[in-house]
């Protein structure tokens, strides 16, 4: 045998056995996750969805819930993995890594749930302007604002005209008008639909010019998202100095495994760095979300 091939060959089993090691608590922990998933799957999908209803009221999913839950199992599934490969045999690390990164996949619905909902919601803000200049010039023009309404559906910006469609479906179907808008806001949350349809609702119970309180929310719909913009640029730095500041531990405490990874199995082994471990993760974890209220503005 070639001097030095044995231990070579000797290094090449030992990270086999940690990657079967790893494949093996990963299969365990897909199984454990997914069967938890399977006997209590339609209470929680219930759950979930009826969050999500809550908070996205009626609003169109580009991901079906079903099809996000199976990919935060595939990815959690995957993060423990890693996290088991990187404690290289240590139970007690390799159980720690994968628990820290096993996170990001349980939130991992939500977070994309409230990307989409967002952006969502951020484009019918900033189209409904718009679609009231449509209706104004609709309704000076001496029609009513059922038939404005209608006659400029096509018209209006995508977002904007889907959630409309509903309202107008609504009021075919024999649902007045007045409760429909009511509806509208009640499903979709936004604070300039709400101003929206009040003024509607109360122009039609009680009459008034409808044409003009469109054009002077218009106006100040306009102002609100200009002064909204200025804000979050204020506090981008803050927003991204919180998330920085979260990660930045984690990655380094990686990267240096990866890099020494003798030193660092000392560290976990040890039970001071085990409690360090712990109060840095309390830590980071309470940092994040002290940063994110001192940056957080309800405008």
């Amino acid at each position: 045998m070639v001097p030095g091939q044995g231990g070579k060959m000797s290094e090449i089993l030992r990270w086999m056995i940690y990657l079967y090691t790893g494949l093996a608590a990963a299969a365990f922990a897909y199984g454990v996750i997914q069967m938890f998933f399977l006997t209590r799957y339609a209470d929680y999908q219930e759950r979930m969805l009826r969050s999500f209803g809550e908070r996205g009221g009626g609003l169109a999913l580009v991901i079906d819930p079903q099809k996000l839950q199976h990919l935060s199992i595939l990815l959690c599934s995957g993060l423990f993995l890693f996290g088991v490969l990187l404690g290289a045999g240590n139970l007690f690390v390799g159980m720690f890594l994968g628990g820290v990164l096993i996170i990001p996949g349980l939130l991992m619905p939500r977070i994309v749930f409230s990307i989409l909902l967002a952006r969502r919601l951020a484009r019918i803000s900033e189209q409904l302007p718009t679609g009231l200049e449509l209706l104004v010039n609709s309704m000076r023009a001496g029609l009513t604002l059922g038939v404005a309404l209608e006659r400029n559906l096509e018209r209006m910006p995508p977002d904007l005209r889907e959630e409309l469609s509903v309202v107008l479906h609504e009021f075919r179907l024999g649902t007045s008008l007045s409760d429909a808008l009511l509806h509208w806001s009640m499903r979709i949350g936004l604070q300039d639909v709400r101003l929206v349809a009040s003024a509607a609702v109360l122009s039609l119970r009680c009459g008034g010019s409808l044409a003009d309180a469109f054009q002077t929310l218009g106006g100040i719909i306009r102002q609100r998202a200009d002064f909204n913009k200025e804000v979050k640029a204020l506090t981008a730095e803050g927003r991204f100095q919180a998330l920085l500041m979260t990660a930045l531990p984690f990655v380094i405490m990686i990267i240096m495994t990866l890099v020494n990874h003798a030193t660092m199995m000392e560290f976990f082994e040890n039970p001071i760095g085990k409690g360090l471990l712990l109060t840095m993760v309390g830590m980071q974890v309470a940092a994040f979300f002290w940063i994110r209220k001192l940056v957080s503005f309800d405008l």
